[in-house]
């Protein structure tokens, strides 16, 4: 067998270690950059967007305009990482971005934080949400006890029995209480005296094992034909913020989350994508994943945001959280999941 080896000249070599000291001056030359203009490149959203971000190319003067801007309202320089992505990838410059540090600042100014983990309970919402539009709770566990319909206690050697009696639902939601983000969200089907989870039969203990001493099994809801249409294995839900200032609640945004992959969260840290929603219900003509990855067309069902579509009746919408806010009596600043019914309605 015949061995070919490279043959390396002293001036190949002397070449490569240049090359090496150019490389390794740029990326110190690239970190002096972000570490002046006040970017933490070890922070989570820098690794998710770096990407998508041109250090040669950012304009520090808008940068510096925005950092003024903050410093002068909060006495804190932020990490502009959002604002330079968006002036790069949207062509939007905006120092009125807030990013995420700031916005958990202001949102304690506002919120009581004390009272968050209440407010935060799946197992609470029938009491603290007045409406009959939320899905309802067939079984709740809270501290591994059981409770059905309005809080009626139930021993665990009864729960089989329970779920016999629901003739008109055999899938159902199971998701855990006291958490936000969206994972272990799963669909649970109850057929002939026994529950499958993740096409796995298990039994009470096991979701106790699985889910902790706080979770709740809900009614699977079915929705609006054009949200099913982008991604039907996800209910996939509005997200809208209100704000309650001088007594007076307004709304402030909303964007609508969308599963992939045949998903049955729609949540985007775990894997789903984002598209914003205009006051008029209009969705914007684009998606975006957690990554700064933007989306034309649903990367599964190749559904297409250029194509118009607006939210139904979606001042209903606007109009049903203002209203709920006004129960929410400690936090002023509050983030609502709103499903679009099968009848259009939130």
């Amino acid at each position: 067998m015949t061995r070919i080896a490279p043959v390396i000249t002293q001036e190949m070599r002397i070449s490569n270690e240049n090359k090496s000291k150019l490389d390794n001056g740029n990326i110190y030359n690239q970190q002096s950059k972000l570490d002046t203009l006040g970017i933490d490149s070890t922070k989570k959203v820098y690794s998710a967007l770096k990407d998508k971000i041109d250090v040669t190319l950012i304009d520090e003067e808008y940068i510096n305009d925005v950092q003024r801007y903050w410093e002068k309202r909060m006495g804190i320089k932020i990490d502009p990482v959002f604002h330079i992505y968006m002036q790069q990838n949207f062509n939007i410059k905006n120092k009125f971005f807030l990013p995420e540090v700031q916005y958990r600042l202001i949102q304690k100014s506002f919120n009581e934080s004390k009272k968050t983990g209440a407010y935060t309970d799946k197992n609470l919402y029938d009491q603290i949400v007045k409406t009959n539009r939320q899905p309802k709770i067939y079984l709740k566990c809270v501290n591994q006890r059981y409770f059905i319909n309005v809080n009626i206690p139930i021993k665990k050697t009864q729960i089989t029995t329970h779920f016999n009696n629901i003739k008109d639902q055999s899938e159902f939601i199971i998701k855990p209480s006291r958490s936000a983000n969206g994972r272990k969200v799963s669909k649970l089907i109850f057929d002939n005296n026994n529950f499958t989870l993740n096409n796995r039969v298990v039994s009470i203990s096991e979701l106790e094992d699985l889910y902790g001493k706080n979770f709740v099994i809900q009614e699977l809801i079915t929705q609006h034909s054009l949200l099913k249409s982008m991604h039907p294995s996800s209910v996939n839900t509005i997200r809208m913020l209100t704000f309650r200032w001088n007594n007076d609640i307004t709304h402030l945004m909303s964007f609508l989350r969308i599963g992939i992959d045949g998903a049955i969260n729609d949540n985007a840290g775990t894997g789903g994508i984002c598209i914003g929603v205009q006051d008029d219900g209009k969705l914007n003509s684009l998606a975006v994943d957690e990554s700064g990855n933007k989306w034309l067309n649903h990367p599964t069902t190749n559904f297409s945001f250029q194509q118009e579509t607006f939210i139904p009746n979606f001042q209903k919408f606007k109009e049903f959280v203002i209203d709920l806010h006004h129960d929410i009596l400690h936090h002023d600043l509050v983030s609502w999941d709103i499903a679009v019914g099968d009848d259009g309605e939130p």
